[in-house]
């Protein structure tokens, strides 16, 4: 699963909820403006930027337009379905 950073006001974060819900992919939203531990972790990576997303590898991706967080996850699709294959 993988984690989102997100503010209420940031509207590339609401286009990114739609399309993982859209695409029944599983995330954990992580709400920087009510959790400050989340906001925390955001800082010690010196990330200043949402939305953010960190994926199962503990690997942060931001600062990338929409198309850009797009194909993210459409690798991440991909990759899920290989490794279903696969196995």
């Amino acid at each position: 699963m993988i984690t989102i950073f997100t503010s209420p006001t940031c509207v590339i974060c609401k286009k990114l909820k739609t399309y993982l819900v859209d695409n029944n992919i599983e995330f954990e939203e992580k709400d920087t403006t009510i959790d400050n531990a989340a906001m925390a972790e955001l800082v010690s990576e010196n990330i200043w930027s949402l939305p953010v997303i960190k994926t199962n590898d503990g690997k942060y991706n931001h600062g990338k337009t929409f198309e850009e967080f797009m194909s993210i996850l459409d690798y991440m699709l991909i990759k899920k379905h290989i490794e279903r294959i696969i196995c």
